[in-house]
């Protein structure tokens, strides 16, 4: 099988869109009991907003989209990790830890943030595993959501 990841298109976002809601929802059922996700994780014009104003990735498995990547370039030096999704059918094959690898290429910068729920354990130790660490919560956050950053050695040029 063949893993890439390649500039979402507009024709892209019905089914990025479909495969965020199946990511979000299979997570939440098993952590929470009930579906549900991220604002807009579910909405075509979400995904439309974010088209084309930031970063935005889908994930390919030979050629069957399987999830997405949207980035938000922060400071010049800073990048975080907005969201990241991938089909419940394609979990725990690496396609996560391929995706990260990935980006911290493909967009080099000193500083990533990203924020997860306090609930996502395996989250938690996904982004452990990558060298981030837990800087604390984002605050007035209706749901608790933790802080986490990874700083790099990257030589960027000014």
């Amino acid at each position: 099988m063949s893993l890439r990841f390649e500039p979402a298109d507009k024709d892209d976002l019905n089914q990025l869109t479909e495969t965020c809601i199946a990511s979000f929802n299979d997570f939440n059922l098993r952590h929470r009991g009930d579906p549900g996700g991220p604002p807009g994780y579910d909405s075509v014009d979400y995904q439309l907003e974010r088209f084309g104003n930031v970063p935005y990735l889908k994930i390919l498995m030979d050629e069957a989209i399987i999830g997405g990547i949207i980035l938000y370039p922060k400071e010049q030096r800073h990048m975080m990790l907005g969201r990241i999704w991938i089909h419940p059918d394609y979990r725990n094959m690496g396609v996560g830890s391929k995706a990260i690898t990935y980006i911290e290429k493909a967009y080099p910068s000193k500083k990533w943030s990203l924020e997860t729920p306090t609930y996502a354990e395996e989250n938690h130790h996904f982004y452990e595993k990558f060298g981030y660490i837990r800087k604390g919560m984002v605050p007035d956050c209706p749901e608790p959501l933790y802080i986490y950053e990874k700083t790099t050695d990257v030589k960027l040029v000014s």
